[in-house]
């Protein structure tokens, strides 16, 4: 077995395989297709690596933004299904050069007759199974304010795990509401006097996120390179996951702003290959447990300006790709819980963002209807998730210090920081 072929690489083996065997079917659910990578179990472990749900959902997909992996191998047809990508489908610019198959070095040799499949069968089909070309333009971008250009952004994100019964019909129209253009002319107007609730993010919104997180990072990117027997890996894992160590920057999008632990470990284990020296996420839990008896650091008087907006009559909440452990030493250390009505991490059974789950979650604990919420971060994933879950708008702040301007465009308004946001809200109605 192949232990250390890529994670995208399995995801494309589950997916070639279920269309070779089912020729007539146009889309899979990712759960077929999860099913399909257990039972295809290339590279001879169980259970499944952790990151494999995530490669399919997102990280493999052409038509949603890119991450620091730029993989075009499947395509959204709907919300939930995936199939096979071919070139000339929609894809995100940002994924225009990516890899949208293995080569066949890169994989078991059993599987390569697959890779001939794609090439001489799969690839040269045309009108039976391709999207309608108008349907195809759903969820690659909405028009944006002045003087920008248009961005290119698909919000289509859903998620499969952990969904309360009654919550298949809500997931379901939110998709579709995050596919569609707003239309009219270059900007439009933000109604924000009917905002009755806000759902803040945590790191880079409500508190710095270098002081704490940095030095965590630097020390697991180290342990793990260490234990592995190559100490000198630890910058390549960090570059990988978007950080560079020699300048203190991040790249745009990077996985340790806007991905979860199991993200970050995927792109570990690419680095790492057949080097890596068991589960690392233990370690990591360990790392971060140990980070976090730092003392969180407020970006401004936190406690005081959501003590004012409560008073308006706001209800509030905080939502993190962070753990709800780490959520609650911040509520805690700054004393938060009179002032929030809803808070929880990636981990709290939702889904972590960009998916919709921890904003339809605030929704359903506050009672609030979700064109009500107003989301308020410092990353793409906050403003994909406002779209995915249906929320009535998001702010995007600069305190995270990883906005581009491109990325600017995706948000209905951004601001320095949320101290700014009580004047906001007074405006009532914002031409962007």
């Amino acid at each position: 077995m192949q232990e250390t072929i890529r994670v995208a690489d399995e995801v494309w083996i589950a997916v070639a395989s279920l269309q070779r065997d089912h020729p007539w079917r146009a889309d899979f659910t990712i759960d077929e297709i999860m099913e399909r990578a257990e039972t295809a179990n290339v590279t001879g472990h169980r259970p499944l690596r952790s990151s494999i749900r995530a490669h399919v959902r997102l990280h493999c997909v052409a038509n949603k933004p890119p991450g620091p992996r730029r993989y075009r191998m499947l395509l959204e047809t709907q919300a939930g299904y995936r199939r096979l990508f071919r070139p000339g489908d929609p894809c995100h610019p940002g994924r225009s050069t990516g890899k949208h198959m293995p080569k066949h070095h890169e994989i078991p040799e059993c599987h390569g007759e697959l890779l001939d499949w794609y090439v001489a069968e799969y690839v040269p089909r045309t009108s039976a199974d391709t999207l309608d070309p108008i349907l195809t333009l759903r969820g690659l971008g909405r028009p944006m304010k002045p003087p920008m250009t248009t961005c290119s952004a698909n919000g289509r994100v859903g998620n499969e795990q952990n969904v309360p019964e009654d919550e298949p019909d809500r997931r379901q129209d939110c998709a579709r509401k995050a596919n569609q253009w707003d239309g009219g002319e270059a900007g439009h107007m933000v109604e924000l006097s009917t905002i009755k609730g806000i759902l803040f993010d945590k790191d880079g919104t409500l508190i710095e996120m270098d002081p704490m997180w940095l030095p965590a990072w630097e020390n697991a990117a180290h342990q793990v390179a260490t234990r592995a027997g190559h100490p000198a890996l630890a910058d390549a894992m960090l570059r990988k996951v978007g950080y560079h160590r020699a300048t203190g920057t991040f790249d745009p999008n990077a996985t340790l702003l806007t991905g979860t632990l199991p993200d970050i470990i995927d792109a570990w284990e690419t680095v790492l290959a057949d080097k890596a020296s068991g589960d690392l996420e233990p370690i990591l839990q360990k790392v971060f447990a140990d980070a976090s008896t730092r003392d969180p650091v407020p970006v401004t008087d936190v406690k005081a300006l959501l003590g004012s907006l409560r008073r308006r009559g706001y209800v509030l909440g905080a939502a993190t790709n962070d753990s709800t452990r780490k959520m609650q030493r911040m509520v805690d250390h700054l004393g938060l819980a009179d002032v929030l009505a809803f808070h929880c991490g990636a981990d709290a059974g939702h889904g972590g963002k960009p998916d919709p789950g921890m904003a339809l979650a605030f929704c359903r604990e506050t009672g609030l209807p979700p064109e009500r919420v107003l989301l308020v971060g410092d990353s793409i994933v906050d403003a994909l998730t406002t779209r995915a879950a249906g929320l009535g708008a998001v702010v995007g702040v600069r305190t995270g210090g990883t906005l581009t301007r491109d990325e600017e465009q995706i948000f209905d308004i951004v601001v320095d920081s949320i101290e700014d946001l009580p004047a906001l809200l007074d405006g009532g109605v914002v031409d962007v």
